[in-house]
């Protein structure tokens, strides 16, 4: 969700800094179509009444110089000639104002009585000299008006200042149209993936709630499993002790009996002895498989006498340590401590010819955990493993929502780690 209102934000901001920086870019091309023409309009005017003005003087000068000629003195006083010489630059609508002046720049004729030109300067001046037998004698200055040019950019202005108007509007409504709608789009989008998310976030909720049942369902049935192995480990102990064992009792009866009538007979005394040796590990067989003990003693007192038993029927130097509480509940779960550690010492007994083992259990608060270390021959964990005995291992605790963890390399001995959670507890096994 907070990601797609970062998201939503930037569009927003995108649209403004767009429609920020458009807005000059409008501007100025605005400006450029509205005052370019009119300008360049002016400049080429400005060129155009130049020139104008140059050849107006030259004519006027050389109208003049045509009089000097036939009057070389009384020239500039004939003003009815001068204005008849002048008379054809009267329709000029351009043409501001005509002046005749002698080489020290003094007026020769007055320019009212000229009538020449609209009287408006400020336009281009044109020069050009009056010879008379090879002498300037005067010089003609035409002043052109720049008014009709100036009121033709105007209308210049109108025109293309309403185009620039229209071109920069578009050109910024245009663009930011675009944008806002890709921002509006993106908005509709934004707002289908929320509500796409808000629909995922309640098929979770129910998926979640769905996993969870299954898992208790699943953690039942394998509390269910369990019970059902014990069940079972306890019929076949009760068979092997009410079958087995009383044919073992009988026959050992019957042994006595025979060697008391033959005591020199040695194979009845072997007899007698292997009948002995078989009572005592049918009767440790029937113990770990239906260890009494835990009925009577606590899961910790349990594992220690099983360690004991473990070193004196091995040989192998076994060593107990135990840490956090004394009791463990419920007997489900000491049954399932009892056995991990019986399979663990098994798993040495067979396959790793060690001499030392050591067995630790940690009951902490959130998780109880069992290490059986050894000094044997090791192995790859990495290897496919096909004994039953890490494999039921692995599956007990599995059942029990642990994990199981294996550290070990050849010739360097074998940790093995159970981790289970308390029941109840809320952190999941490290």
């Amino acid at each position: 969700m907070a990601t797609f209102r970062s998201i939503e934000g930037v569009a927003a901001d995108l649209d403004r800094r767009f429609a920020r920086r458009m807005a000059p870019l409008a501007v100025a091309v605005a400006l450029v179509v509205a005052f370019a023409p009119p300008l360049m309009y002016l400049w080429a005017e400005w060129r155009a009444l130049g020139d104008t003005a140059d050849r107006a003087a030259l004519r006027v000068a050389e109208s003049i110089q045509s009089l000097t000629v036939h009057q070389p003195f009384l020239w500039h006083y004939n003003v009815r000639k001068v204005l008849s010489a002048l008379g054809g630059y009267r329709s000029l609508d351009n043409l501001g104002q005509v002046e005749i002046l002698d080489c020290a720049g003094r007026p020769l004729v007055d320019e009212a009585r000229l009538t020449l030109g609209t009287g408006h300067t400020g336009g281009p001046v044109g020069w050009a000299p009056v010879w008379d037998r090879g002498e300037v004698v005067a010089w003609v200055r035409v002043t052109m008006d720049p008014g009709v040019g100036r009121d033709r950019a105007l209308g210049i202005v109108a025109v293309s200042g309403t185009l620039g108007a229209l071109i920069g509007l578009l050109l910024f409504l245009w663009p930011v149209g675009v944008v806002r709608r890709q921002a509006l789009e993106l908005h509709r989008l934004i707002e289908l993936l929320r509500a796409a998310e808000e629909d995922l976030r309640a098929i979770n909720v129910g998926l979640a709630a769905r996993v969870r049942a299954a898992v208790e369902e699943v953690r039942s049935l394998s509390e269910r499993n369990l019970s059902i192995q014990e069940e079972e480990r306890s019929r076949v102990a009760r068979e092997l002790h009410d079958g087995l064992g009383q044919l073992l009792a009988g026959l050992e009866i019957d042994l006595q009996l025979a060697e008391r009538d033959a005591p020199d007979n040695p194979n009845l005394r072997s007899a007698r002895d292997l009948c002995d040796q078989i009572m005592r590990e049918l009767r440790r067989s029937i113990r770990d498989l239906q260890p009494l003990e835990l009925e009577t003693a606590g899961l910790v007192e349990v594992l220690r006498e099983t360690c004991e038993r473990f070193e004196i029927r091995t040989g192998v130097v076994t060593s107990f340590r135990h840490t956090g509480e004394e009791e463990i509940k419920p007997e489900l779960l000491s049954r399932a401590l009892l056995r991990i550690v019986q399979e663990a010492l098994n798993n040495v007994r067979k396959h790793a010819a060690a001499t030392e083992v050591g067995v630790a259990l940690k009951v902490l608060p959130e998780e109880i955990r069992v290490e059986v270390r050894d000094d044997g021959a090791g192995f790859d964990p990495s290897a496919p493993v096909g004994g039953m005995g890490l494999r039921s291992i692995r599956e007990r605790v599995d059942y029990l929502g642990g994990a199981v963890h294996l550290r070990s390399a050849p010739d360097e001995g074998t940790l093995l780690i159970a981790v289970i959670p308390r029941p109840g507890a809320q952190t999941p096994p490290a």
